[in-house]
């Protein structure tokens, strides 16, 4: 599975529990800070970078955290990391995460594996409670 498959993913799962959602097209890309998911109901709207990894761990850099944190900021979002563990190791899907909740590394990226991902992480029926 390639990221834009895990946004796709993703989306439907949204719309599949009647929360709105849409996907931003080449958000990787733009000059302008934007997330690869916005999702919001009446009540909470979501900024999502969403990331899929093989590994136990997944590094986001310093640039896409703090991307995501403008954007947010100005839209009035909360910005969410929803990461995809794809390994026998991870009982749940998906989980989301606060950028706070991430680990900053020596190289002040942002680092968090699949151990504390299942200790912290937010499952997606919580997302909106």
């Amino acid at each position: 599975m390639i990221g834009a498959n895990a946004e796709r993913e993703l989306l439907k799962l949204f719309w599949k529990n009647d929360i709105a959602c849409v996907r931003i097209a080449g958000s990787g890309v733009s000059k302008f800070p934007c997330p690869d998911l916005l999702a919001g109901n009446k009540i909470k709207i979501l900024a999502i970078e969403v990331k899929y990894t093989k590994k136990s761990r997944k590094y986001i850099r310093k640039e896409q955290m703090n991307e995501l944190i403008s954007f947010s900021n100005i839209f009035g979002a909360f910005p969410i990391i929803a990461i995809k563990f794809d390994i026998k190791k991870s009982r749940e899907k998906w989980f989301f995460f606060e950028p706070d909740d991430m680990i900053k590394t020596k190289q002040k990226n942002f680092m968090i594996d699949v151990v504390k991902a299942q200790i912290i992480g937010t499952k997606f029926e919580e997302l909106f409670n």
